[in-house]
C-alpha cells in the first residue's frame, strides 16, 4: 500500500500497489511439488478495474497437471513485484520446504533482476517458445516471405532441440544463415549466451519435471479470461479465482487418488512393489522409462 502525506504527516490518500495470495490447500500442494523442483511464472493483463496485472506461479503435480501455487495482483511485472512475491513464498511456502532448484520464466525483466537476490540458487531458464515468438516478431517487421518465415521457425526448433555441441553449432548457423544480418547479430548477441537456459540439450538434465517453456502457465489463461474481465471489482476477481481453485483442487485429489490406484496391465508388480499405492502411474511411467 503506498501513502501519500500532507505537511503535517497526516495521510491523504492510499494507493493498493500489490496483493499475493493463495488458499490453504494451495500451500500445503506447493509445499509438497515445489520443493527441490521447478516453478513457472507468467502475468494476465485485463483481469479487473484496478488494471492490476495477474502474477501466477505455477507448479506441476505428481500426476503431470499444471496448478496455480499461488497469485499476486501488481501494478507490474517489475522486479519490486517479484521482490514482494518471493518475500511472501519464503513467509509462507518455503518456510517450511525446499526452494525450488528451477523458474521456468519469459524475458520479464522483472523476473530476472529479482531472482538473484532471493533464490541465489535457483536456475532461471527462459521459455523457447517466447523465444521463438521474439524472433517471429523481428521477422514480421523485416522483409521476409512467409516461406521464409516458416523455414525460419522450423530451423529455431532444430537449434533448439540439438542434441549435441557439434549440432547446436551446425543448427545455429543455419539458422543466421537463413536471417537478415541484423537478425542474425540479434540471435548471436541476445540468445547465444543464454543457450544453456532454454537449448534442450541443457534444459533436459535440469530439475523442471520435462518444462521447457512457461506455456503451463499461458493454458491458464483460458480460464482466467472466461471467469474475469477488466470490469471486476479486485474482490469479486479474487472470489472468482478462489472458487475456481477450490474445483481445480478436488479434481487433483481425486486424480492422484485414481492414478494411484489405476494400475497398467503390463507393470512389472513385482519390480514396483514397494511404489503400488505409494507412488502415481504417472511417476512410474517416468521410472520404467529409464
Amino acid at each position: 500500500m503506498e501513502e501519500k502525506r500532507d505537511g503535517n504527516n497526516k495521510v491523504i490518500s492510499r494507493q493498493l500497489q500489490q496483493i499475493w495470495f493463495a488458499l490453504n490447500q494451495q500451500i500445503k500442494l506447493a509445499q509438497r511439488f515445489i520443493a527441490d523442483h521447478v516453478i513457472l511464472t507468467d502475468g494476465t493483463f485485463s483481469t479487473n478495474s484496478l488494471n492490476l496485472t495477474l502474477i501466477t506461479m505455477i507448479e506441476v503435480t505428481n500426476t503431470g497437471r499444471s496448478f496455480p501455487a499461488i497469485q499476486s495482483f501488481a501494478r507490474s511485472e517489475a522486479a519490486m513485484s517479484f521482490d514482494f512475491i518471493w518475500e511472501c513464498n519464503k513467509d509462507f511456502i518455503f518456510i517450511n520446504a525446499v526452494p525450488p532448484r528451477m523458474v521456468v520464466s519469459d524475458q520479464a525483466g522483472g523476473v530476472i533482476s529479482s531472482l538473484p537476490n532471493h533464490l541465489p540458487d535457483a536456475i532461471l531458464q527462459f521459455c523457447d517458445w517466447h523465444i521463438q515468438q521474439n524472433i517471429k516478431s523481428r521477422m514480421l517487421k523485416g522483409k521476409y516471405t512467409r516461406d521464409l518465415r516458416e523455414l525460419v521457425i522450423s530451423q529455431f526448433w532444430r537449434y533448439c532441440k540439438a542434441e549435441s555441441i557439434t549440432d547446436i553449432i551446425e543448427q545455429r548457423l543455419q539458422l543466421t544463415a537463413l536471417l537478415s544480418t541484423a537478425d542474425s547479430e540479434y540471435v548471436l548477441k541476445v540468445w547465444r549466451p543464454k543457450e544453456r537456459q532454454f537449448l534442450r540439450f541443457y534444459t533436459s538434465k535440469y530439475a523442471n519435471l520435462g518444462c521447457y517453456s512457461n506455456q503451463r502457465s499461458e493454458s491458464t489463461h483460458v480460464i482466467i479470461k472466461e471467469i474475469l474481465n477488466p470490469q471486476l471489482r479486485l474482490s469479486e476477481a479474487t472470489s472468482r479465482l478462489n472458487q475456481t481453485i477450490r474445483r481445480k483442487l478436488r479434481e487433483i485429489a481425486n486424480e492422484e487418488i485414481t492414478s494411484g490406484s489405476k494400475l497398467h496391465r503390463t507393470l512389472d508388480r513385482r519390480a514396483f512393489t514397494q511404489l503400488i499405492d505409494t507412488v502415481t502411474t504417472y511417476a512410474i511411467d517416468f521410472i520404467a522409462r529409464e
